[in-house]
């Protein structure tokens, strides 16, 4: 069960980290570029129950702000916070 709980823990990281990265690549790091959040859900193919999760996670944590809810449209735009966020784990990780 704790190997089941670990799994869904690690994948769910996983696909946070993808679309944080994911979004301060189309908004190019600038804190003030909306970018419509199913776009990238498509493109990393995560289902609207799993791109709600991601949003309320990040904007609860201060990383991400929305504008709009629900199926239509889901604007969002990172937050100073994440953009010091990705690139501090990017200069971490030796890619700067």
């Amino acid at each position: 069960m704790m190997e089941d709980v670990k799994k869904k823990a690690k994948k769910m990281r996983e696909k946070r980290i993808q679309f944080l990265y994911r979004l301060y690549d189309l908004a190019d790091g600038d804190v003030r570029k909306w970018v419509d959040a199913f776009h990238i859900a498509r493109e990393l193919e995560f289902d609207e129950a799993t791109i709600d999760t991601i949003i309320v996670y990040f904007r609860i944590k201060g990383f991400l702000q929305t504008e709009g809810f629900g199926r239509f449209f889901y604007n969002v735009r990172i937050s100073p916070a994440g953009v010091d966020y990705i690139e501090e784990t990017m200069s971490e990780q030796g890619n700067w």
